[in-house]
């Protein structure tokens, strides 16, 4: 070859040797060089090193196309080879997979339970389309002794908002949970023909489609709700009353049979994914004005919704709002009253309060119920861990042998991942499987419609990453203990016993069995809680007691009703009361006394009852008298509470004191009842007469040998004298216990899946004995040899458990204290945290884990020692 300055290209030499192997590089660029002369000597330089550079890349991509096929085959054979020998390993191993995979797929099926609960939870409100503009407003009164804080408003708020904030695009009054006047109605009448039946809806501002994303089947929404007469209703009760939403339209419907409204539009049913719930929407200023409290800027009992402009600054809208109060009310010198924005979206789960600010709520139980199905999987994939090591001493000789024909660490580890992440892929179906059976049941047990959201990318995405996570996390420590394994593996099998990392192993039960006692603490106290809830003396015979709302003709004609109702056999007692007995939220500071300081800034709640409302509700009269109708004074005179007598000092007794204007004297002092929920302390209240009322609710003490019989009797009385309206009662007990719905769906839940997460500890606890038992299996050979008896060996096991679960008892039992000693924090009243809880869990957890301890450890000791030494 011509070594002058003809010479080729050496860049391209030097291409060909980095990218080509090493053998191949003399024939290669022989062919080459040859090919070079003779295009050199036919057609010159210039056109030889071009030809030179284009058959050198045209032969360089050839041999990456070939490599690239060859490495492609390469690699499927081997990983079909890898898939055949991880689906044999399932196959042979059969007891071990069934353990895994029965363990992983509970893990998956209660997890992705929870999840969806926990989605729906955390996706409340969240489909309104101006989500981030909308805010809801909450009020609060800083007083020197505290701040009291709520989501309650004056009705008139938001019209005013909307002229004085420029920053405010749309604003609506709501009231919530159908809590439309003090007596707590959930239901009012609606007459169409024949149809007469009660439905749950609110008021609003004709605003209030211009802020919310509610789908709108017929009608305009921009004046909907703008007449006096104007009621949007659902499809549901479209179709109930009309037939179909567009036969609704511009129809008139009777309302509680006193005047007829017009509807104006149907809207799509309210789904769970709003905690706005309602069949139908009356015009708010209506409704206002109908009152006479409402009106007035010091009556805060409706809630206040609003829509900043696009690009507006939420920040300068706060700030406007804060001190927006001043400007209609006058507050005392010593207290002050501001108002504040919290996106609607965080309303549903920061719905608490504390110092005067939003704080955690139903956010709570989510993030509870979110780690519980974390720790589930974390404890699942924490038994596979367990199973898969104490497979080490029948894997050693596989690996070893394996390596000796030439696998390296690497195909191991990528043959153990695979067999890992095949079982998480089959676990994972299964769970889903059993997750959609066991949907309805949850669905049932939480009250709300739970649904796979398949349209949903997010939760797709993480489906399938958390099965690759699990899969990962569970093969990982398994492939590089097990690839570990070196030849020496065959001769002596001690070696395989994995120094150093037996600690871990046994951390990660000891991990376990701390979060099983935590949650069997927690299982006790959340029940115990509950049903100290459910049945703590409130001060008032709730058994026997039904609620009917004051209505209709009721509102003018209640002495009547009264008049006959105790002429019905079964009937004990009947009174009123302008707030219902079981939720008084009304208060302030109303109630002026005879000796009272300026500094006396006591909050009361008022409820204004008949002559007989004491007795009805089988309160105790501790000091002073009832009222008496024989005493016609006794109108202008007042009952209050124990709270209320200590917040005045005492010595109560013939005081004059006034509330609204009235005036009179303390009577008697009854003795402290619950007139809320066990969340909040027992207040100062008082009691006055007004029999008068157009509103309130009826309460009806019953004979219980007569329930049935007295609510038909009942029933008929109330068609005679309210014609047109339904007869609507409710028990006391159960309206009581629907005010703990959160706490009843906690108790619920988490003995279920407590016990789910035990049981799957307790495979763990079994992979655990299992490779303890495998490594020491010469041993307990030659001990029996030498004469140990069977409860000898049996102690020789169980005593390093025995500290394993003392370790976990040490870690939980402490931890347990502190987070139900918060949890309990949150009621005013709650039980006390005695130690038998703590106790009876701990001996629960043992005796459950001692069993598996025993069971195991028992088949071993009892074995022929024989068949543990004959290799030696």
């Amino acid at each position: 070859m011509n070594n002058s300055h003809n010479s080729p290209p050496k860049w391209i030499a030097q291409t060909i040797k980095l990218l080509c192997k090493q053998a191949f590089h003399e024939e290669i660029l022989g062919d080459l060089y040859e090919f070079y002369d003779l295009w050199i000597s036919k057609y010159g330089e210039t056109k030889a090193r071009r030809l030179y550079v284009w058959h050198a890349i045209k032969f360089l991509r050839l041999y990456a196309l070939k490599s690239l096929f060859l490495k492609q085959k390469t690699t499927s054979l081997m990983i079909n080879h890898h898939f055949r020998i991880a689906w044999r390993g399932l196959i042979n191993g059969r007891g071990n997979s069934l353990v895994n995979i029965v363990g992983l797929s509970l893990a998956f099926a209660s997890s992705l339970l929870i999840y969806l609960w926990s989605y729906g939870e955390l996706n409340k409100d969240r489909f309104h389309e101006a989500n981030d503009r909308i805010y809801g407003v909450y009020s609060r009164v800083i007083y020197p002794g505290g701040i009291q804080t709520s989501i309650n408003t004056p009705a008139k708020l938001p019209a005013e908002l909307k002229t004085a904030i420029p920053e405010i695009e749309y604003a609506t009054g709501f009231a919530k949970s159908f809590r439309l006047s003090l007596q707590g109605v959930t239901a009012e009448t609606f007459q169409k023909g024949d149809i007469i039946l009660k439905m749950k809806g609110s008021r609003a501002s004709p605003q209030f489609f211009n802020i919310f994303s509610f789908k709108i089947l017929q009608g305009n929404k921009e004046n909907a709700l703008l007449k006096p007469e104007a009621i949007a209703i659902s499809r549901r009760m479209a179709e109930i009353f009309f037939g179909s939403a567009e036969a609704a339209i511009n129809q008139s419907i009777r309302y509680k049979n006193e005047r007829n409204l017009n509807v104006t539009l149907v809207f799509e049913d309210v789904g769970d994914d709003s905690s706005l719930q309602f069949d139908y929407l009356t015009n708010w200023d209506a409704w206002v004005d109908m009152d006479e409290f409402k009106p007035s800027w010091r009556h805060f009992g409706t809630q206040t919704y609003l829509k900043l402009k696009t690009g507006a600054d939420p920040v300068a809208a706060k700030d406007k709002i804060q001190d927006f109060l001043k400007g209609y009310i006058s507050f005392e010198e010593n207290e002050r009253g501001e108002l504040g924005l919290q996106l609607f979206s965080e309303q549903y789960l920061y719905g608490n309060f504390e110092n005067g600010q939003p704080a955690a709520g139903k956010i709570k139980s989510v993030r509870f119920f979110l780690g519980l199905a974390t720790f589930i999987l974390m404890i699942a994939i924490i038994n596979f861990v367990n199973l898969m090591t104490a497979q080490a001493r029948e894997r050693a000789k596989e690996v070893s042998l394996r390596k000796v024909v030439g696998a390296s660490r690497s195909n191991l580890m990528h043959q153990f991942l695979l067999e890992a992440m095949l079982t998480s892929i089959v676990s994972s179906f299964i769970g889903v499987l059993l997750a959609a059976l066991a949907l309805p049941l949850m669905a049932e047990i939480s009250q709300t419609s739970l649904r796979f959201p398949l349209g949903d990318w997010n939760f797709i995405l993480l489906l399938v990453g958390v099965v690759l996570c699990s899969g990962l996390l569970a093969g990982a420590y398994p492939a590089l203990v097990l690839s570990r394994f070196r030849f020496v593996a065959l001769v002596d099998r001690s070696s395989t016993k994995s120094s150093g990392l037996g600690g871990l192993r046994k951390g990660l039960v000891v991990f376990q069995f701390s979060l099983s006692l935590f949650l069997t603490v927690a299982t006790l106290v959340f029940n115990n809680q509950l049903d100290y809830l459910l049945n703590k003396s409130l001060g008032f015979d709730r058994e026997h007691l039904i609620y009917v709302p004051i209505e209709g003709a009721l509102k003018s004609d209640y002495r009547t009703f009264r008049e006959e109702a105790v002429k019905v056999p079964g009937v004990l007692k009947i009174d009123r009361s302008s707030q219902t007995p079981h939720k008084m939220g009304f208060s302030g500071q109303f109630f002026n006394w005879e000796g009272k300081e300026e500094s006396d800034n006591v909050v009361f709640t008022p409820s204004s009852v008949g002559f007989d409302f004491v007795e009805t509700m089988g309160i105790e009269l501790v000091e002073g008298r009832d009222f008496d109708r024989s005493r016609p004074a006794d109108i202008n005179n007042f009952l209050i509470n124990e709270t209320a007598a200590r917040a005045m000092g005492g010595n109560v007794l013939n005081k004059d004191a006034t509330i609204f204007g009235k005036e009179g004297k303390v009577i008697g002092v009854f003795k402290d009842f619950h007139f809320n929920s066990l969340h909040s302390f027992i207040q100062p209240m008082v009691l006055d007469v007004k029999e008068g009322l157009n509103f309130g609710t009826i309460t009806i003490q019953l004979n219980s040998d007569q329930v049935n019989s007295t609510l038909q009797r009942l029933e008929k009385l109330h068609a005679e004298l309210n014609p047109g309206h339904a007869f609507d009662y409710s028990f006391v007990k159960g309206v009581y216990e629907e005010e703990y719905q959160s706490e009843q769906l906690v108790a619920a839940l988490v003995p279920f899946f407590s016990g789910l997460a035990i049981f799957i500890s307790c495979l763990g606890l079994f992979g655990l004995v299992t490779f303890t038992l495998q490594s020491r299996v010469k041993e307990l050979g030659i001990r029996k040899v030498l004469g140990a008896s069977f409860s000898q060996l049996v102690r020789l096991i169980s005593r390093d458990f025995a500290m394993l679960l003392i370790v976990a008892a040490i870690l939980a039992l402490p931890l347990s204290f502190f987070a139900m000693q918060d949890w309990l924090a949150g009621y005013a009243y709650s039980i006390e945290l005695d130690l038998w809880v703590f106790a009876a869990a701990t001996i629960l957890s043992t005796v459950i884990a001692f069993a598996i301890i025993f069971g195991k450890v028992a088949k071993s000791a009892m074995s022929n020692p024989v068949d543990s030494l004959r290799s030696e």
